[in-house]
C-alpha cells in the first residue's frame, strides 16, 4: 500500500508539502499537521480471502492516538470505525474519513489524495483548535483504561476459536 500511496502523492503534487517522510523520526510527527500510517493489511487478491475482514492495529496507531496527533490510516478497512467503537475520537472534522469504508486500495488512496488537496487549499486553524480537546480526551482514555479485559477476550477467542 505504501508504494501506491507514495506514487499517488507524487502524481497529485503532495509530496513536497511534508506528507511523506522517509526518515520517519518523531520530530516529523510532532511538527506536521497529521500523519499517514500504513500498517500491514490483507491484500484483496491474496489466496486467503477470509483475511480481508481481519482488523489489524499496530503500535503506531496507539502512539499517535496518545500523542493527540491527527492521522490517516491506510490499513485494514474500518479501522477508524473500530477506534470510534472503543470510544476514541478520530479527526473527522479535519479529515473526511469516508476512505476508511472502502476495501479497494486504489479508491482509498484516491479519496485520501483528494482530502489532502482540500486540506492543503484551506485554512484549518479553527478545526485544529477543536481537535486539541479531543486529543486530550483520547490520551486520558487510553492511559486510564485497563486493557487487560481486551487481551483476555482475545486470548479466549484464540484458544477456543
Amino acid at each position: 500500500h505504501r508504494t501506491k500511496l507514495i506514487e499517488s502523492l507524487e502524481n497529485n503534487n503532495l509530496c513536497d508539502l511534508g506528507t511523506i517522510n522517509k526518515s520517519d523520526n518523531i520530530k516529523y510527527h510532532t511538527n506536521s499537521l497529521f500523519t499517514i500510517i500504513t500498517p500491514t493489511s490483507p491484500v484483496v487478491n491474496q489466496t486467503y480471502m477470509s483475511e480481508i475482514n481481519a482488523l489489524f492495529t499496530n503500535v503506531d496507531i496507539w502512539q499517535l492516538l496518545v500523542m493527540g496527533k491527527p492521522f490517516i490510516i491506510i490499513g485494514c478497512q474500518q479501522t477508524i470505525k473500530y477506534l470510534n467503537s472503543l470510544g476514541y475520537f478520530t479527526f473527522y472534522d479535519l479529515i473526511n474519513e469516508k476512505y476508511d469504508s472502502y476495501l479497494d486500495i486504489d479508491v482509498r488512496i484516491k479519496l485520501i489524495c483528494s482530502e489532502l488537496t482540500r486540506i492543503k487549499d484551506n485554512d484549518n486553524t479553527h478545526i485544529l483548535n477543536n481537535t486539541k480537546k479531543f486529543a486530550k480526551l483520547n490520551k486520558e482514555k487510553f492511559l486510564n483504561r485497563s486493557h487487560m479485559p481486551m487481551f483476555l477476550n482475545l486470548f479466549d477467542k484464540i484458544r477456543y476459536g
